[in-house]
């Protein structure tokens, strides 16, 4: 019995959670770990904890800016794709 845990990334996807509102900023947190070779070929069980977390990234999904405070009170400048779920997806 294998100890990795397997799953695709399509049936935990969310795009209702980055639909923006209209100049809506979509503030998200990007973490960025590393992986050992045996860990990408599933020859180890891969750990994503504290100990490989090289670093975390805060911005906004729509136009693509790193967070500063000032944006908080500026609408957003980017032009969402089309988010919309579709019954496909």
């Amino acid at each position: 019995m294998s100890s990795r845990i397997e799953f695709e990334a399509a049936q935990i996807n969310r795009p209702d959670m980055v639909i923006p509102k209209r100049n809506e900023h979509v503030w998200i947190a990007t973490a960025v770990y590393r992986l050992s070779d045996k860990e990408m070929l599933g020859k180890e069980q891969i750990h994503m904890d504290m100990e490989n977390l090289a670093f975390t990234v805060f911005g906004c999904f729509v136009c693509e800016q790193a967070f500063e405070t000032r944006l908080l009170y500026r609408d957003c400048p980017g032009e969402p794709d089309d988010l919309t779920p579709s019954p496909d997806r």
